[in-house]
């Protein structure tokens, strides 16, 4: 549709082709209009761009404006797509074109493209989160996860807020969605595609048509009910150091979260074996009296949809931050955290 060859930006004619798409989409009427009318015709240019960025025909050391601009439409069209019915067609990007978009905005260091830096993990938190990065190549995971961090934290150093500063009203239920740092966001994304990946994969030996009617009350249920085999992987281990990591940027004011993370973590570290062979029969009870007072997290939930601008809520679930289960995730953190060191010393060594 565009090019079959290498793009500079000294093409006029493309970089014009793309300012007038983002002008368009610019126009609420216009964006509107797409989202009840015709996203799926946005949703092939959409395609179109992104092919030339994954395919390696535009570069962001020689084709700043036109990487730029490709971002900004693909953020629109998800941005679009996210405010449809879910019966309606969604414009997604898969696991691979998630590593594409990292390695076409976060391959260069130069301070000229950290704007298209920020903007391509923008546009990575606008997609659906991945159920399958729990199974991505331990080096590419790595690589991305690092560049996430850094990339957030330098976003939201920018902005002249701190990680800790992001957070979320539980107690009342308002429409107006609340500040979030790239941080939060960041971690948000990646505890949904944990869970998601963890509930719904072909590994996961729970009935799939129990999970879609109903869902287990807390936190010891679903482990009873997952049966996981096996033990951690290299790549559940990485993303559990990086989300505890995550938590403890933004935990001062937003608790909402901690049990999407403990939740997360624990599909990651308590499978079978840890779950019934911990250090002592103590460790074992507590464990589990931890676990029964953690209620399931909103990704859980059959009808949950991701949302870029605000965490989905299940307005008939407890508040997240009842000092019960606060206290009860803190206390499975901390022994998340010297479960997952002693691993890393083993893995070591």
């Amino acid at each position: 549709m565009f090019a079959t060859k290498p793009i500079g930006d000294d093409d006029s004619h493309l970089v014009a082709v793309l300012e007038v798409i983002t002008d368009t989409l610019a126009s609420r009427n216009v964006t509107e209009w797409l989202q009840r009318f015709a996203l799926e015709n946005l949703m092939e240019i959409s395609s179109s761009l992104y092919s030339l960025l994954g395919g390696g025909l535009v570069s962001i050391k020689e084709n700043g404006t036109s990487v730029d601009l490709i971002l900004q439409i693909l953020s629109a069209t998800l941005k679009i797509s996210q405010k449809r019915k879910m019966f309606q067609p969604h414009f997604t990007i898969t696991l691979e074109g998630i590593f594409q978009l990292f390695e076409a905005a976060g391959n260069c260091d130069s301070p000229q493209v950290e704007a298209s830096a920020e903007r391509g993990l923008d546009t990575i938190l606008m997609s659906t989160p991945p159920i399958d990065i729990i199974c991505m190549d331990v080096d590419k995971l790595r690589r991305f996860l690092l560049w996430g961090t850094s990339t957030a934290l330098k976003s939201d150093f920018k902005k002249g807020t701190k990680p800790s500063e992001s957070h979320q009203d539980t107690k009342t239920h308002t429409e107006e969605p609340q500040e979030e740092t790239m941080v939060a966001k960041f971690l948000r994304w990646l505890l949904a595609s944990v869970i998601l990946g963890k509930l719904y994969s072909e590994a996961n030996d729970l009935d799939p048509t129990a999970l879609s009617e109903t869902k287990p009350e807390t936190l010891l249920e679903y482990l009873k009910q997952s049966n996981l085999e096996g033990s951690m992987t290299n790549s559940e281990h990485i993303l559990g150091e990086v989300i505890m990591y995550l938590q403890k940027l933004v935990c001062t004011n937003n608790m909402v979260l901690l049990p999407s993370v403990v939740f997360a973590v624990s599909l990651m570290l308590l499978r079978n074996g840890q779950f019934l062979t911990t250090e002592s029969e103590g460790d074992y009870e507590l464990i589990r009296s931890l676990c029964s007072r953690i209620s399931s997290p909103p990704e859980a939930i059959p009808v949950w949809r991701w949302s870029y601008y605000q965490g989905w809520k299940d307005l008939s679930a407890e508040p997240a931050a009842d000092p019960k289960t606060i206290d009860a995730c803190q206390q499975l953190l901390l022994m998340f955290s010297d479960m997952l060191g002693r691993r890393a010393s083993g893995i070591s060594t």
